[in-house]
């Protein structure tokens, strides 16, 4: 049971950092596929939400990296607030791995934390869209 656990808290640890250990053509992070995004129905930002299961935060945080590069990319955003985004997404995602040392995994409340922190950066990146 101990090594199950474990286990597991290793798996939740490992996920966060696996995908800052992956650089991108700009050295800062890319994730390796592209993250799922909503089809475009003519609303706006419709194109832009995520779609991922609701409670996984790794897909989350891949989702907002991903509009992150792609905003950069297409000059929605200039490279200073990409750098700043990213920087960001550190921080939230260093959050959650403390987070997860100190209580053994993340609780009810470290979670509601870390999606407060995304939805922040969310809101800060489609603010930034030129």
């Amino acid at each position: 049971m101990r090594s199950l656990l474990m286990a597991a808290s290793v798996a939740v640890l490992a996920m966060p950092c696996a995908a800052l250990a992956q650089p991108g053509d700009d050295g800062v992070g890319r994730p390796p596929a592209s993250a799922p995004v909503a089809t475009a129905t003519g609303s706006y930002g419709a194109d832009i939400a995520y779609t991922g299961a609701p409670g996984d935060i790794g897909a989350r945080e891949t989702t907002l990296e991903g509009q992150i590069h792609d905003a950069s990319a297409s000059g929605a955003i200039n490279r200073f607030q990409a750098h700043y985004d990213f920087d960001q997404l550190a921080v939230i995602r260093k959050f959650a791995v403390d987070r997860a040392n100190r209580d053994n995994g993340l609780n009810v409340v470290d979670r509601a934390d870390i999606y407060k922190k995304l939805d922040d950066l969310d809101a800060q990146l489609n603010g930034q869209r030129k």
